[in-house]
């Protein structure tokens, strides 16, 4: 998964907007009801659970675009069989609409799915993960920052 780009992929969508761009609102909403109660190792533990539900067809997969295809499907058919309201499909269902649709998951299920299998994971342990990504991201942008200072040196010293 990482050499098909996939993770730092879904990880900007997913966890910059707590799933509600890739999953129909009435399902999103909920999964943002239990972020605001139990902090964002749910959005974690949700994540790692649509991981482990597709981790087969995504061991398959040859590309990036393809792996997000399948996850994207995924999250579309993630319903809330409580609400009254239609669900909203985004555009990756729209494009592959030719195909079987998958079936639908019940979000509550999801929810439930992944406090079981990965309900150890704790808000700490995430942080001391996202702190030690923070430096590395940081370091990087400072390192870009440097290369280009050298290359419009080296530009302006040639012209």
């Amino acid at each position: 998964m990482q050499e098909l780009g996939v993770i730092s992929t879904i990880s900007l969508s997913w966890f910059l907007t707590l799933f509600l761009s890739v999953m129909p609102f009435d399902s999103a909403v909920l999964l943002v009801d239990c972020f605001f109660y139990e902090g964002i190792k749910v959005i974690f533990q949700v994540a790692l659970a649509v991981l482990h539900a597709n981790m087969d067809t995504l061991l398959d997969c040859n590309d990036e675009g393809e792996a997000m295809t399948i996850l994207g499907r995924y999250l579309d058919n993630v319903v809330n069989k409580e609400t009254v309201s239609p669900p909203i499909p985004h555009l990756h269902a729209l494009l592959t609409s030719g195909d079987e649709p998958p079936p639908q998951i019940d979000v509550f299920q999801l929810i439930k799915s992944s406090c079981d299998k990965f309900g150890s994971l704790r808000a700490d342990v995430i942080e001391q993960m996202r702190f030690h990504q923070r430096l590395k991201v940081i370091q990087s942008l400072e390192d870009t920052a440097k290369r280009s200072v050298v290359s419009s040196y080296v530009k302006e010293a040639v012209v």
